[in-house]
């Protein structure tokens, strides 16, 4: 009997049970806007966050070097994650 998994998506003949990269980057821009609220409050009450708005900036930084046809969903979730960060900076 055949594994499926996300993979499937995009290989429907993969029997992987991991997802491909891509969902799990458009998964972890999600979680990070979805928090993004909670995490600036946590920065402006004197917590060290600077890791976080880094890794934030590289993650956006190496998304938007991927093709945005291919991958328009992912092109959509960076541009949803910028806005939501900025938004709340406010």
């Amino acid at each position: 009997m055949p594994q499926l998994g996300l993979s499937s998506l995009s290989n429907p003949s993969s029997s992987c049970l991991f997802p491909p990269s891509f969902l799990i980057r458009e998964d972890t821009l999600f979680a990070l806007s979805s928090l993004s609220e909670q995490l600036l409050e946590t920065q402006e009450s004197g917590f060290r966050t600077s890791n976080l708005k880094n890794m934030i900036e590289q993650i956006v930084a190496e998304d938007f070097l991927i093709d945005s046809l291919e991958y328009p969903f992912l092109y959509a979730r960076i541009f949803t994650s910028v806005a939501k960060f900025s938004c709340d900076k406010q």
